[in-house]
């Protein structure tokens, strides 16, 4: 019985490997008890303002990791956890914009959803880096608990899970060792077949 051998290409085994890892790169969403526990300050209010930018990304802090830093602009109606003073908050979710590496990527994607201004939402917020930002994944719901909320028409439109130098580091050394490896063999045939001319007959 004749036995088959199939031999992958490396830059498929690592295409497929960013993908597989993608997958489990997601936090959980929380539950309404999660969200309740992890939040510092909780309030219902309306989405009066949406601002993108782009800064260094918070939760992968290595150079070449960025996100989409969407400060969201909230009215406060009524307060259910914690203490503020004033009537408005401006409050930080994120998506990714870019990431260097594969690895990098198995980290959470941002909030979902993060809806248009109009909305009335039950926001969860905690405190890092002297800014207020969301909880994610979920930490803008429904404050009936019943709809799913969309994301934001600018959101949609953003433009993410890209690479920052085109390609994940991991493939750009894949490619790198695809072509050093010929290269350093037709070296070594050279110099030996030259050594071999030189020898006398």
């Amino acid at each position: 019985m004749l036995g088959i051998h199939v031999e992958i290409h490396p830059v498929i085994v690592t295409a497929l490997w960013m993908f597989a890892t993608t997958l489990f790169a997601e936090r959980a969403p929380r539950s309404p008890a999660q969200l309740l526990e992890e939040a510092e300050f909780v309030f219902v209010g309306r989405i009066v303002d949406l601002q993108v930018q782009t800064e260094r990304s918070h939760v992968e802090t290595g150079f070449g990791n960025y996100d989409w830093a969407i400060d969201v602009t909230l009215q406060i109606t009524n307060v259910e956890k914690g203490r503020f003073e004033g009537t408005s908050i401006v409050a930080l979710c994120f998506r990714i914009k870019s990431r260097k590496s594969v690895v990098e990527y198995m980290t959470p994607s941002g909030n979902h959803p993060i809806p248009a201004p109009g909305t009335m939402v039950r926001a969860h917020l905690y405190q890092r880096d002297h800014r207020w930002r969301v909880v994610y994944p979920n930490g803008l719901v429904d404050p009936q608990g019943v709809t799913e909320l969309p994301d934001a028409e600018t959101v949609r439109r953003l433009e993410g899970g890209g690479y920052t130098y085109g390609l994940p580091l991991e493939l750009w050394g894949a490619m790198g060792m695809i072509v050093a490896v010929p290269l350093l063999l037709g070296w070594v045939i050279r110099r030996l077949w030259r050594r071999f001319r030189r020898r006398p007959a």
